[in-house]
């Protein structure tokens, strides 16, 4: 899993996802463990949160 993981991030540092983004889709695959390939989403949840594009409860604004 770990090497999947790796292999995500790379993909994903190479379009230019800023590392913390990365990080912090990361963090949120470690608390809510499920398929590495679920990763990708969680880091774009992230940014779109970051940019506010999602309320407090995770719903669209």
């Amino acid at each position: 899993m770990i090497g999947h993981l790796g292999r995500i991030a790379k993909k994903l540092l190479g379009e230019g996802i800023a590392p913390e983004h990365i990080r912090a889709g990361l963090a949120n695959f470690a608390a809510n463990p499920k398929h590495p390939s679920v990763l990708t989403s969680m880091v774009n949840e992230g940014d779109e949160r970051a940019l506010g594009r999602f309320g407090a409860a995770g719903n669209p604004a």
